[in-house]
């Protein structure tokens, strides 16, 4: 734009010079339409340099994830960084009472720490059902509920309350369905309660409490958190992601003959 401004006045000084003040007043609308073609050719350049810069600065930005994801997805680099993590208490983890999604005997076993309110929740809770389709024999899912059952004022514990009311009288189907309902479809509120309310069982809601003191002694205050092999998933990574690794977590878990 500098340079088109440049260029205008020095033809208005050429024209004065060879022509004379009064030609140049003549000459105002030869002036107006070079300045315009100059406006619109200085404009039209710099978008086109501007949109080419971002361009190539998006598929350098596009390398360098490829590249990221393609280290970030080795083994070793996943548990260095899994090992480098906080660890937490897996005796007290595997001993305490859970809705278990999967299998017994599977090999892998997720823990995945939730709360009905957190927003984030859903699609880590999406993904974990996802991972858990694609490995139902690998894999086993088990749910952490980090709420104060007794916080009266949270309505929304009474999601979790009826999830384990219905997982402790062995109506799975419905546990299920109730949670995806909540997490997965999203539905309102209102309409999730008119849909599956009916009783909460007081032990049920026992073994919430024992879960979210759980949480507070392991120092466990986010949701959600995922718990592997006794350590939180690194911040590196997302629930889909394990799906990497899942013949490697098998083989740590068979022991060599």
């Amino acid at each position: 734009m500098c340079l088109g401004i440049a260029i205008v006045l020095i033809l208005q000084i050429l024209l004065i010079s060879i022509y004379g003040f009064n030609t140049a007043i003549l000459s105002l609308t030869v002036l107006k339409k070079v300045v315009s073609f100059l406006f619109v050719f200085t404009l039209a350049s710099f978008t086109f340099l501007e949109i080419k810069r971002l361009v190539k600065q998006g598929l350098i930005n596009k390398s360098i994830e490829v590249k990221y994801n393609q280290i970030k997805r080795k083994y070793p680099v996943f548990r260095a960084l899994a090992d480098n993590d906080e660890s937490i208490n897996q005796y007290t983890l595997e001993e305490m009472e859970a809705i278990v999604i999967g299998q017994d005997n599977a090999p892998i076993e997720l823990n995945a720490v939730l709360s009905a309110s957190c927003i984030h929740c859903h699609k880590v809770y999406q993904n974990l059902i996802k991972l858990w389709n694609k490995n139902p024999e690998q894999l086993k899912i088990k749910l952490v509920f980090n709420i104060n059952a007794e916080n009266v004022n949270n309505p929304y514990n009474i999601i979790y309350k009826q999830a384990v009311s219905y997982y402790l009288s062995g109506d799975y189907d419905k546990m299920m369905a109730l949670l995806h309902d909540w997490h997965i479809e999203r539905i309102d509120f209102e309409m999730w309660k008119s849909r599956w309310i009916n009783d909460q069982s007081e032990i049920g809601i026992e073994i919430i409490q024992h879960q979210y003191h759980w949480c507070l002694e392991n120092k466990v205050f986010h949701t959600p958190a995922i718990i592997l092999n006794g350590q939180l998933l690194p911040n590196e990574y997302e629930v889909h992601e394990l799906n990497f690794f899942i013949d490697n977590l098998i083989k740590e878990k068979t022991p060599v003959l």
